[in-house]
C-alpha cells in the first residue's frame, strides 16, 4: 500500500507496473490491485478422471496479465492422446485463470498365467492376458480347459495367486 500524491505516480517494481493518481484533490485516493490465480495443467484419462498432480502455469514476467505456456507432463503408465510429451500447452489468452486439460489413454498391459509343476519347479505352459495400464485384467484360471487338462494328466491345482481372477496391472 502506497500513497500517491494527487498528480503524481509511483513506480511497483516487483509488478513491472507505474500507478498514476489522475485526481487534483488533496484528499487521499484507493488503489486496488486484483489477482487471480493462473489456471493449470490437469492431467487426466479418456473418462475426465484426473490421473495426475496439476501443474500450474507460471506468470509472464514482461506481462502479468498472461501466462507462459506449459508442458505436457509424462505421467507413468499412459501416453497423451492429442499432444507428445514436453509439447508445449498454451493458456487461455482470454482467461489465463483457466485449468487446461490434456487426455490420456492406458498404455496395454500383460499378464503372464504361468502354470508350475510344485513337485518338479518345471514351467507347464504359460498364458497371456491383455488389458490397459490401472485397469483389472480379467483371465479364467480355474475351471478352465487348462486346468481341467492338467487334473486329466494326474495333477492336482495347489495354489492360484491370481487373485479372483482379475489382476490390477
Amino acid at each position: 500500500s502506497r500513497v500517491i500524491a494527487p498528480n503524481t505516480s509511483t513506480e511497483f517494481s516487483n509488478y513491472n507496473v507505474t500507478v498514476r493518481n489522475p485526481y487534483v484533490t488533496a484528499a487521499p485516493h484507493e488503489v486496488q490491485f486484483i489477482y487471480k490465480k493462473l489456471g493449470s495443467i490437469i492431467p487426466v484419462d479418456e473418462n475426465g478422471t484426473r490421473i495426475g498432480d496439476p501443474i500450474q502455469f507460471k506468470n509472464n514476467l514482461n506481462d502479468p496479465t498472461k501466462a507462459l505456456p506449459g508442458i505436457v507432463p509424462s505421467i507413468s503408465g499412459y501416453t497423451p492422446l492429442y499432444k507428445h510429451v514436453g509439447e508445449k500447452v498454451y493458456p487461455n489468452p482470454t482467461d489465463p485463470g483457466e485449468n487446461i486439460e490434456v487426455v490420456y489413454r492406458a498404455n496395454a498391459q500383460t499378464a503372464k498365467i504361468t502354470y508350475i509343476d510344485d513337485t518338479t519347479k518345471n514351467t507347464l505352459d504359460s498364458k497371456d492376458a491383455n488389458g490397459k495400464f490401472g485397469q483389472a485384467i480379467t483371465f479364467a484360471t480355474a475351471p478352465s480347459d487348462e486346468i481341467a487338462s492338467y487334473e486329466k494328466q494326474g495333477y492336482v491345482l495347489v495354489s492360484n495367486s491370481f487373485n479372483n481372477n482379475k489382476y490390477q496391472a
